[in-house]
């Protein structure tokens, strides 16, 4: 076993002593700032030692030597005493109840700054900046009152950080009133968990490693997926419900080493919290391997003592995951990171779509389980011990009162009247509130209430459960659209039924035709050829989840993202009334480290407008090719970021390019390598290779085009080099005729009309379009040694509606020149003051070094490796000027003035190095193969 680690404070002694030093002066004690932000005051203070607890302002100190530090905490000069691996829980808990991670305060950094914000003691790693102050200010403000909050602040100034110190913070101020109360025999105390919540398992691993940057030594839990977490060999390479399944089914027949491991662990630990606590997904991947038990399991029984947990946003945000996720919401601090994905995660999960087609496989999978329910009810008659199922088999009789509820709908789908013609020329529709749903397609199939919808859901999953579990090869993954109508049952009764797996039982809520008419719309095409008819049943106010967190007793959500602008139709979205706002600036000097324009006009001096009309237009491609060869050859070195509204946008001016030889032109006029994001995600590595390979210092720069919303636009850090200038070519609108744009507009108009502050369906749509453009202008800047350009290349960004969509740190330092040359000849000035060349002989540097290089994004999959490609034209230039320096030595002419390395030397140095010590060692070679076999 792996000997522990434990926190190593301040005074503490080593296991080995080691030999005293002579005595020397006493050193400064070191000081620290102390600011409280409240009382707009601060005080130098000597730096306490580390693992001390924060005393609040007014309190006496607690003596070094106090009985209650914990036994680990050594007074100053004493040696410490190292705690057994499986000690008491209460050993491991400091004064005041808060539960410390062993493994985490190991690694965990000293603060460095320690300060009062809203009376709250908190410890930073660094001195923060006035941005990160005024955001812990409104997040602790949010929390001590119990309300929600909007925090917008730019990419790089350490908002993910803020969030964690300030809210652990709170919780750690307040778990002493807490453990109090549970010691008097009181009510059971609200707890003071914080569930810190991002899109991805990646960003939640950049969360995990700023919380180690910080002071905070918290309990851990993470919750997972199984796709990601499983460790068996067998059910880890499952997908969805079928690896959820088979998953259940294993555990119950105890067939899961991994699982009964765990279980005997945690048995012997006599509930014990299990070891290290692993952060990350990784880490808790490679502790399950290393103790040989269940990763997922494992993640899960942390939760009960959790005060950190991470999730990905669907176990937030949806109901099935949330009721499933084992958290206690009572009196928890939700941080909802990457808010702007908000929206659109919460409305996907409480919406579904069918077809008819699906209607009529789902009574097909009845049939297939009637003959499955036969070879199952004899497998458990011949061993009484088996079933392989969680719930008793069903009845052939209640299989049959299931498929004629699925053929009842089927036939109210087809009998549903659509009056409306499609304007694309598509089927006709028809579209109404979301309460017409159980008038037009549930009732007349008998599913009228809520206990009939229990029945029906509980019969289709358990239908589902014997396919699951019958071995005839027929009957693997048969059971999708069983698994899809139950779900649609449930979300169209939602709040009226159990949730599957939730301990839980029904909340009871509104009546469904009331919550549908509040917050969906239904959408009904009729069939015709060979597409079905199809049911959309569609979310389209995201309030509906936040509701719903708040009603199981969240104390506090916090949305936090660095592109959340506008603000206030962004509260108006989520339904909350009255959140505190807070919209930073950046943490850069915009005046130096920022250029940002509106280039409204072309080098033709035509106007660049992208409306779908225009974008089409063969003048309006040539123009925007120009202005890219510009742009890429005024920036001298690093990446340039080239958005289109949508990749047919981009992949028709590509094509354009190439046909009219506008792409060739770019690349001669800036020697950068020309790249495109491609649509496939598997394929996103290998581009970015390419362009790292491109961008790098000494490399001859690289120019990708991507799309708003895309895999480049959100989830990459373009830091520095990587990414100089962001080119957006225009407004990112979302088709207007497409049937869910329509429809949201309309619902949106239709709750302007009921509620007059609510958001209008033409705000929402301008809304979407400028966070798509404030996340793709979020690449330019990444942290506050940076610098970059921004521009906004259409003419409708200088009109003060869209200014005041745009994030305020792009709104504040906007030119708007009248030229293009204007706005070139202020690109060129701005990279000059930060100490980038440019012009025409930079240009032709780039160009030599990109032959040098021999970067190409042309280059087909099957050539060789650029860096192992032959460099003799680069190799004959340096032997060239080394044989005249020799002549001009022979002459006795002086040798030429030391200079500073051009542009292309630097460019090709690496390379021409690495090929005169190739042809050096040949020569050596050569000449001792002569010596020994001459």
């Amino acid at each position: 076993m792996d000997k522990p680690q434990w926190p190593s404070m301040r005074g503490n002694g080593a296991a080995k002593p080691a030999a005293r030093a002579p005595k020397k002066a006493a050193a400064p004690k070191p000081v620290l700032r102390f600011t409280n932000i409240s009382a707009a005051s601060t005080e130098a203070k000597p730096l306490a030692p580390r693992g001390a607890a924060l005393m609040p302002r007014g309190a006496a100190p607690m003596p070094s030597n106090a009985a209650k530090s914990p036994p680990w905490q050594a007074p100053r000069g004493q040696p410490a005493t190292l705690k057994p691996h499986n000690a008491p829980r209460a050993d491991r808990k400091p004064p005041g109840g808060w539960t410390e991670s062993a493994p985490v305060a190991a690694a965990r950094a000293p603060a460095k700054w320690r300060g009062v914000v809203r009376d709250t003691p908190v410890e930073f790693p660094f001195d923060p900046y006035a941005c990160q102050l005024d955001f812990m200010d409104k997040a602790l403000g949010a929390v001590d009152a119990g309300t929600s909050a909007i925090l917008e602040s730019p990419t790089g100034t350490g908002k993910t950080l803020c969030l964690l110190v300030s809210t652990l913070a709170w919780a750690k101020r307040h778990a002493p009133a807490q453990t109090a109360k549970a010691d008097h025999g009181g009510p059971p105390p609200e707890r003071r968990a914080v569930v810190y919540a991002s899109r991805t398992h990646a960003q939640l691993s950049q969360a995990v490693k700023a919380l180690r940057a910080s002071s905070y030594a918290p309990r851990v839990a993470v919750i997972g997926s199984r796709e990601h977490l499983c460790g068996h060999s067998v059910v880890k390479r499952l997908r969805g419900t079928a690896q959820n399944k088979a998953c259940r089914a294993l555990c119950a027949a105890r067939g899961c080493s991994l699982r009964n491991e765990l279980d005997k662990q945690l048995k012997a630990r006599k509930g014990e919290d299990f070891g290290d606590v692993a952060l990350d997904i990784e880490e808790l991947v490679d502790d399950g391997k290393r103790r040989g038990t269940c990763a997922y399991f494992g993640a899960r029984a942390n939760l009960k003592d959790a005060d950190l947990v991470f999730a990905p946003y669907n176990y937030v945000l949806d109901e099935r995951h949330r009721a499933t996720s084992g958290i206690d919401w009572r009196g928890t601090i939700v941080v909802l990171d990457e808010a702007h994905n908000v929206a659109s995660v919460a409305e996907d999960a409480a919406s579904f779509e069918l077809t008819a087609a699906d209607v009529g496989g789902a009574a097909r999978e009845l049939d297939h389980c009637v003959d499955a329910l036969g070879r199952m009810q004899l497998k458990a008659s011949l061993d009484a011990k088996d079933g392989g199922l969680d719930a008793e088999l069903p009845s052939e009789e209640g299989l049959l009162q299931l498929k004629r509820v699925v053929l009842g709908l089927e036939d109210a789908l087809g009998r549903v009247a659509c009056p409306t013609k499609d304007p694309e020329g598509g089927a006709a529709y028809l579209e109404d509130r979301g309460g017409r749903l159980h008038e037009l397609v549930l009732h007349p199939a008998g599913l009228t209430c809520a206990a009939a919808a229990e029945w029906f859901a509980s019969g289709l999953r358990g239908a589902a459960d014997v396919l699951a579990g019958d071995g005839d090869e027929a009957s693997k993954n048969a059971s999708a659209k069983l698994e899809l109508l139950e779900r649609a049952t449930r979300l169209a009764f939602r709040g009226q039924l159990s949730v599957p797996g939730a301990d839980a039982p029904p909340a009871g809520g509104d009546d469904a035709k009331e919550l549908g008419d509040a917050y969906y719309r239904v959408h009904v095409s009729e069939g015709g050829g060979d597409a079905p008819a199809a049911l959309c049943y569609w979310c389209f106010s995201p309030g509906l989840a936040v509701s719903e967190l708040l009603a199981l007793g969240a104390r506090s959500l916090l949305f936090a993202s660095g592109t959340l602008s506008p603000l206030p139709s962004f509260a108006a979205e989520l339904g909350l009334r009255k959140p505190s706002v807070l919209e930073n600036p950046h943490v850069i000097d915009a005046a130096t480290q920022l250029y940002a324009a509106v280039v409204g006009v072309a080098p033709s001096a035509r106007p660049l407008k992208s409306t779908w009309a225009v974008r089409s237009r063969p003048e309006y491609k040539a123009d925007l090719g120009a202005v890219v060869a510009r742009v890429a050859a005024a920036v001298p070195r690093g990446g340039v970021l080239v958005f289109f509204p949508s990749y047919g946008a981009m992949d028709d001016a590509l094509s354009a390019w190439k046909r009219t030889g506008v792409l060739d032109d770019i690349e001669r006029r800036s020697g950068k390598v020309v790249l495109s994001e491609p649509r496939k995600a598997a394929d996103m590595k290998a581009v970015i290779r390419s362009f790292d390979a491109a961008a790098a210092p000494g490399a001859p720069g690289a120019l990708l085009l991507a799309v708003c919303r895309g895999k480049v636009s959100e989830g990459m850090d373009f830091a520095d080099d990587r990414c100089r200038c962001v080119v957006v070519t225009g407004l990112p609108y979302a088709p207007a005729r497409d049937r869910k744009v329509r429809g949201k507009r309309s619902f949106l108009d239709d709750k302007k009309r009921q509620n007059r502050d609510g958001l209008s369906g033409g705000a929402w749509y301008d809304q979407q379009a400028a966070r798509a453009v404030n996340q793709a202008l979020g690449r330019a800047i990444r942290h506050k040694g940076d610098f970059g350009a921004v521009l906004l290349c259409d003419e409708r960004f200088a009109s003060r509606g869209k200014r005041a969509m745009l994030s305020k740190w792009i709104d504040d330092s906007l030119k708007t020149p009248a030229t293009f040359q204007e706005a070139e000849d202020g690109l060129r000035a701005f990279f000059r003051g930060n100490g980038l060349g440019g012009g025409a002989a930079v240009a032709e540097a780039k160009r030599e070094a990109k032959s040098a290089f021999v970067c190409s994004s042309r280059r087909g999959p099957d050539a060789p490796d650029p860096g192992k490609r032959d460099s003799g034209d680069a190799f004959d230039d340096i032997h060239q000027f080394m044989s005249r320096t020799r002549d001009d030595a022979k002459r006795g002419r002086s040798p030429p003035a030391p200079r500073a390395p051009t542009q292309r030397e630097r460019a090709g140095g690496a390379l021409l190095a690495a090929a005169w010590r190739r042809r050096r060692r040949r020569r050596r070679r050569r000449r001792e193969y002569s010596s020994d076999y001459g």
